[in-house]
């Protein structure tokens, strides 16, 4: 029975002895995993913090892309500046050229314009002087007409011959004056029918 007592006894304290180094065991464990679980969580953290500037890198590097297009676009557009710079500014030579050439012949125009204005001015003048001499003549012819009319008021169809050929050549160098027409048509006496013939009145 004392054997069989000390053999529990024993065992008691074998069980003991192994439930106290389970125990230590598993606290063991427990740090270890409560530690592991930190760790775990520092490195989700730290990889949350690299997918982050990876994603910050990201953006960055199409910031850079865009204003390395940008500077690319602006580059060309300033060699395409140039170009039409430079052919502005032959445009603008050749312009200046043609204004000098213009101006050159304006004045040559001018001058031109100046005599022909003076020319037109002695025509205009000599113009004049031939239309008062054609309005005397007029008024001549019209006088003499008159004179004419009262002279042979008593034979109104006993005329001169001569008269009457002055009057025609009067009125065929005068390119058929209608004046010249009525003056005949008073000096001969015409009828309202004659002059509708000749074309002195508008019936008819």
């Amino acid at each position: 029975l004392l054997e069989r007592s000390s053999q529990e006894d024993e065992v008691f304290s074998e069980t003991t002895a192994h439930a106290q180094e389970l125990q230590g065991l598993t606290e063991q464990l427990r740090a270890e995993l409560t530690s592991s679980m930190a760790e775990c969580d520092k490195l989700r953290s730290t990889l949350t913090m690299r997918e982050q500037e990876v994603l910050n890198l990201q953006v960055a590097l199409g910031q850079y892309y865009a204003e390395v297009e940008a500077k690319e676009k602006q580059a060309a557009e300033l060699v395409a500046t140039r170009v039409q710079l430079t052919t502005r500014t032959s445009e603008m030579d050749t312009l200046q050229t043609d204004l000098q050439r213009q101006a050159e012949a304006l004045k040559v125009s001018e001058a031109e314009r100046g005599r022909a204005e003076s020319l037109a001015r002695q025509q205009m003048e000599q113009s004049n002087r031939m239309a008062a001499q054609v309005a005397s003549m007029r008024r001549t012819l019209e006088t003499s007409m008159q004179k004419l009319a009262k002279m042979n008021c008593d034979n109104e169809m006993m005329l001169d011959r001569r008269i009457v050929v002055k009057l025609l050549v009067t009125f065929f160098e005068r390119n058929q004056s209608w004046e010249v027409l009525a003056l005949i048509a008073r000096m001969l006496s015409f009828t309202d029918e004659d002059k509708q013939r000749v074309g002195l009145t508008k019936d008819g």
